[in-house]
């Protein structure tokens, strides 16, 4: 069984992306959904809406501010059955058999992440080259975190790659063990996930074929609200106490660099 969950904010693109991961899957009957969205009151979704394997939970947008605390909540909703847990945004579309090929794809121990190619919310086709994205790796400590997008080589599977937010996919077990910090904001969080997965002992790996796609254009229906501004102070500290409190010499083993750096980097 195959848990997913799927972070929704004022996101139209939500309902299509429930039926499209059910479509497309070799073994519907094996997924557990649970859609959290976060909507405006007299303008939810209803649970006839959706696919049998989805469980929605309707909240008011303006009371779930905070990305990671809505993420934190997956841990509430596992089920004994559950062996696999995928973690996408509300905005998807899929490969056929893009449960079969995760599973089948999945290293031991390892969290397969990547940031997938894009969809086009105005009927595009998808990309046809198999070389989905992957994040790499640049000596330059101002880049933003992940590092620089590139492409796998045809003759290459695997390659190290940093956490995405919008696209994770591992066994239940690292739910438990990692999971997600609700202490921080989205300002942290693959940075965060990055950091915890490593120290965990994780490996965090992408697939030459991630088989999924996400759109990356702006949507009107969403947005992020002023007041999500005022989580990010705390957010900073929370993030800086947590690099000052572990040793990190675990995460710059994994990826021959000088992880702080980057952290300084970002906060300079």
């Amino acid at each position: 069984m195959i848990y997913v969950y799927i972070p929704s904010r004022l996101d139209r693109e939500l309902i299509p992306t429930c039926y499209d991961i059910v479509a497309k899957a070799s073994k519907p009957q094996d997924l557990h959904i649970v859609v959290f969205n976060q909507d405006r009151a007299g303008d939810t979704f209803f649970q006839e809406q959706f696919p049998e394997q989805v469980l929605l939970v309707n909240v008011d947008y303006n009371k779930f501010s905070n990305i990671c605390y809505v993420r934190s909540l997956a841990n509430a909703f596992i089920e004994p059955e559950d062996k696999y847990f995928l973690g996408i945004d509300s905005h998807m579309r899929f490969d056929q058999d893009w449960d079969k090929i995760l599973i089948d794809n999945l290293p031991e121990k390892s969290v397969l992440s990547a940031y997938p190619p894009p969809y086009s919310k105005y009927g595009e086709t998808f990309p046809t080259n198999n070389q989905h994205f992957t994040n790499g790796f640049s000596s330059d400590p101002k880049r933003k975190f992940p590092f620089v997008s590139k492409i796998l080589p045809r003759e290459q599977d695997y390659e190290k790659s940093t956490f995405s937010g919008g696209f994770h996919f591992s066994s239940i077990k690292w739910l438990t063990d990692v999971g997600y910090d609700k202490n921080l904001c989205w300002k942290w969080e693959e940075i965060d996930l990055t950091y915890r997965t490593i120290a965990a002992g994780y490996n965090i790996v992408n697939y030459k074929h991630t088989p999924l796609y996400h759109l990356y254009e702006k949507i009107d229906s969403r947005k992020i609200e002023d007041h999500q501004e005022k989580f990010l102070t705390n957010c900073d500290e929370a993030f800086e106490r947590k690099l000052n409190s572990k040793d990190i010499e675990s995460i710059n083993n994994y990826y021959d660099i000088d992880f702080f750096k980057f952290i300084v980097g970002m906060l300079n």
